[in-house]
């Protein structure tokens, strides 16, 4: 069976062949959930790009703060894993 919500992208951006684009407008037809989906396209979108922007932001951020307040091994014993003291 195949999954349209796969072919929403390359329907949105005109990437499907005739037939499969006859066929994804067939099951939207049929399909609420997947009709809504293609109707709130440009937003889903927009949403999803802010949040990987977010994402992004917050990793970019994160490794700043290790650059700028680096940990030092303290001690280390045999087995043990070792101590680490925050160098400000």
């Amino acid at each position: 069976m195949i999954s349209y919500f796969d072919w929403l992208d390359d329907y949105m951006e005109g990437k499907l062949s005739p037939q499969q684009r006859l066929d994804f407008e067939q099951a939207t037809e049929q399909d609420e959930k997947l009709r809504h989906a293609v109707e709130n396209y440009p937003l889903l979108k927009q949403l999803s790009a802010s949040l990987i922007e977010d994402e992004t932001r917050q990793m970019l951020k994160d490794l700043e703060n290790k650059r700028l307040y680096p940990t030092i091994p303290v001690a280390y014993r045999g087995g043990s894993p070792p101590l680490y003291l925050w160098v400000c």
